[in-house]
């Protein structure tokens, strides 16, 4: 009886955490339809050394990944070197990834701006990570999980919303690459066929 308790107690505390976390796909949500302007461009975000700027300010002349990240989440860290792997490709002088954390840093500290500062030192360096603090961009997007991507064409228009790839967890077994193949038709001035997936990862836990 009491391994049978302590095996219950292990079970519930783990469905909690999961719950807790909120892990896994997105319900469906209104996500910002394909070929909208990028919203938010205006709302004022804070860099890791404290200074402030725009979305707008940071955007490339010639495409943005924006990509709202955290720093507690389990799933970061499963896709972190497939975004780095990605960043090699996509980055340069005018095109540029943003990451953003809508996360309520007074909450959460590993969510606060020394928790962004910790987090970026592991990124290519170039790419801001800035703090939503009021989630203000995080709702002008609809954003509900992190990661969560957001591909603009150099018209500033949406062209693919979603998860990275099939296999968020494993980037062994993915199958199809839906970011990388979204950039590549924006690239080449092709329609994307794939524009919109569900986000997988953790729920953004906004201030309120």
């Amino acid at each position: 009886m009491k391994m049978y308790n302590s095996a219950y107690r292990y079970s519930l505390g783990a469905i909690l955490a999961f719950i807790s976390l909120g892990f896994g796909i997105s319900d469906a949500h209104a996500q910002i339809p394909l070929g909208s302007t990028m919203p938010g461009q205006n709302v004022q975000v804070t860099l890791p050394d404290g200074s402030t700027t725009t979305l707008g300010a940071l955007k490339g002349a010639d495409g943005t990944l924006v990509v709202f990240w955290g720093n507690r989440c389990p799933w970061i860290g499963k896709i972190e070197d497939r975004l780095k792997s990605f960043a090699g490709t996509f980055s340069s002088a005018t095109r540029k990834i943003i990451l953003i954390n809508s996360n309520d840093g007074s909450a959460f500290a590993a969510e606060s701006r020394s928790g962004n500062a910790e987090a970026i030192a592991g990124l290519p360096q170039g790419i801001p990570y800035v703090a939503d603090a009021e989630a203000a961009i995080m709702e002008a997007f609809a954003a509900t999980r992190s990661p969560e991507f957001f591909l603009f064409d150099a018209s500033d228009a949406l062209v693919y919303t979603g998860s990275m790839d099939d296999s968020p967890g494993d980037a062994d077994k993915v199958t199809k690459s839906y970011l990388a193949d979204a950039y590549a038709a924006m690239s080449s001035g092709n329609a994307v066929r794939v524009g919109v997936t569900k986000p997988f990862g953790c729920m953004i836990k906004p201030k309120r």
